[in-house]
C-alpha cells in the first residue's frame, strides 16, 4: 500500500496502477500456491496443513524471482529485529527460517487438535537450533570510522531544481559536522548528475583538505543515464558505480508498448541503463565498500562480496512519505546482514538509516524522516558465512527433514 503515497509526487492514476499492478501479480502466487496446495493434498492423501512447508517457501522463491520479482512480504524477514538472536540465519538464511516459521505453526495446529508432546517436543528443537546453531567466523574491527548521512529532503522539494543550491547547502554543513573517515550519502542526493555541477569540485576540495573519502548517489550521464554513485577520494579520480537492478515503473517502465497507451504522456519518462558488475571499492588493506542503490538491498545475492567487505546501501525514501518504505528497507538490510555475516551501512533521505553488525543487529539508526550523522566503526569477517557458499543446502536439509516427519506421521494416523 505503500505505493499509493507516490501520488504526492506523481500522480493518483500512476500510484493507482501501479498499485493495482504488483498487488494482483504478487496476488497471483498465493492463489495458485493455495490451489496447488489443495490438488496435492488430495492427490498425496495428506493434510494440506502438512504441505505448508513444502509449498509456502516455494511460492516465496517464485514471486522473488525474474524482472518483477520481490521479496517484499517473505516470513523470513518477519523475525528482523531479532534477527541477531538468530545466528541460523548466516547457515540456512531467510528462505530456511520462513520455512522453520511454516513448520512451527504447523505443529502448533498439530498439537492443539491431537495434544501430542512430541509435536511440543519437535518446536522446542527447532527453537534451540535456531539460536543455537552459527556459522564459525571471525570478525576483524576495522581502523577508519565510518559516517551515515541521513537527509530530510522532501521529493517534491527535492526535484524542483530551484532548490537545488539551498539542499546543496545544507547537505554541506551535514558532511562538514561528519567525523567519520569514509562518509556515506544518500542516492541521488541531487537529481542530477553531480559531477555537472560546482558541487562535485567542493566534495573533491572537502575530501582532499580532511583526508576523506566520500560515497555520493547521483545520476551519471554517459551515452545514457544510469542511476549509480561517486566515490570520491583524495588526490584520485572518482570511482563510479552503477545500479544493476532498476526499479519497474520508477527507473524502467515495463511493458512500454502497452502502457505507455494508458499513462498520461506528461507522466512518461525514459528509462535508465542498468549497470553490469557490482564493485568493492578498497577503503585500505583490510577494508572494501560495496555500494548498492535502494532496491538493489532487499535482494540478497548482492550482499555476496569479498570477506572482507562492507555493504554501503544508498537510497532515497521520500518517494513514499511517512509510509511503511523505510522501515522495510531496513528489515532487509538486517536480515542480509545476518545471512552474509556483513556489515551494512545504510544511508538514505527520508529514513531509516542505520549502521548494522554482521549479526542483523543495530549499531546506531537514525529516526524517520530527521536529518541525522551516524558514526562508528565496522567489523568484517574472516570468511564467507555457510549460507554464502551454499545458500539452498540448509533449505533442501529441512525438506528433507519434514518429508521424513510427514511419512512418520502418515504412519501413526494409520495405525
Amino acid at each position: 500500500l505503500f505505493f499509493l503515497t507516490l501520488s504526492d509526487d506523481s500522480h493518483i492514476i500512476a500510484a493507482i496502477l501501479l498499485w493495482l499492478i504488483t498487488g494482483l501479480y504478487f496476488g497471483l502466487f498465493y492463489g495458485i500456491g493455495g490451489w496447488v496446495l489443495i490438488k496435492v493434498s488430495e492427490k498425496l492423501k495428506q493434510p494440506w496443513p502438512l504441505l505448508l512447508p513444502l509449498i509456502w517457501p516455494l511460492i516465496e522463491c517464485l514471486k522473488s524471482v525474474g524482472s518483477f520479482g520481490n521479496p517484499n512480504g517473505n516470513l523470513g524477514f518477519s523475525l528482523s529485529s531479532i534477527a541477531s538472536s538468530i545466528p541460523i540465519y548466516a547457515v540456512i538464511g531467510h528462505i530456511g527460517v520462513g520455512i522453520l516459521i511454516v513448520c512451527i505453526n504447523v505443529l502448533l495446529h498439530a498439537w492443539s487438535n491431537t495434544k501430542q508432546k512430541r509435536h511440543l517436543g519437535i518446536i522446542i528443537g527447532i527453537l534451540i537450533g535456531m539460536m543455537g546453531i552459527n556459522s564459525p567466523n571471525t570478525f576483524t574491527q576495522s581502523k577508519p570510522t565510518i559516517s551515515v548521512i541521513q537527509t530530510d529532503i522532501p521529493q517534491q522539494q527535492k526535484i524542483t531544481p530551484i532548490n537545488w543550491p539551498s539542499i546543496e547547502k545544507t547537505m554541506l554543513n551535514q558532511i562538514n559536522e561528519a567525523t567519520g573517515n569514509i562518509i556515506i550519502l544518500p542516492e541521488t542526493i541531487l537529481p542530477t548528475d553531480i559531477k555537472e555541477r560546482p558541487l562535485f569540485h567542493t566534495l573533491q576540495n572537502i575530501s582532499e583538505k580532511n583526508q576523506q573519502s566520500l560515497l555520493a548517489g547521483s545520476f551519471i550521464h554517459q551515452s545514457n543515464t544510469y542511476n549509480g554513485s561517486y566515490f570520491i577520494r583524495p588526490n584520485s579520480s572518482p570511482i563510479e558505480y552503477k545500479k544493476q537492478r532498476l526499479m519497474p515503473f520508477g527507473e524502467t517502465l515495463p511493458m512500454r508498448s502497452i502502457l505507455s497507451r494508458i499513462i498520461p504522456s506528461h507522466l512518461l519518462f525514459n528509462d535508465f541503463e542498468h549497470g553490469t558488475t557490482a564493485i568493492d571499492i578498497p577503503i585500505n588493506d583490510t577494508v572494501n565498500l560495496r555500494p548498492l542503490i535502494c532496491l538493489e538491498a532487499i535482494y540478497g545475492h548482492f550482499y555476496a562480496s569479498p570477506h572482507n567487505s562492507a555493504i554501503a546501501i544508498l537510497a532515497n525514501n521520500a518517494w513514499f512519505n511517512h509510509s511503511t518504505a523505510g522501515s522495510k528497507l531496513l528489515k532487509f538490510a538486517q536480515v542480509h546482514a545476518a545471512e552474509f555475516q556483513t556489515s551494512v551501512l545504510l544511508s538514505t533521505n527520508f529514513g531509516q538509516s542505520a549502521i548494522i553488525s554482521p549479526t542483523g543487529a543495530l549499531i546506531q539508526s537514525a529516526k524517520h524522516q530527521n536529518a541525522d550523522i551516524l558514526t562508528h566503526t565496522i567489523q568484517t569477517k574472516s570468511r564467507p558465512s555457510i549460507y554464502h557458499q551454499w545458500p539452498w543446502a540448509g533449505t533442501l536439509l529441512i525438506f528433507l527433514g519434514w518429508i521424513i516427519f510427514i511419512k512418520k506421521q502418515h504412519k501413526l494416523n494409520s495405525t
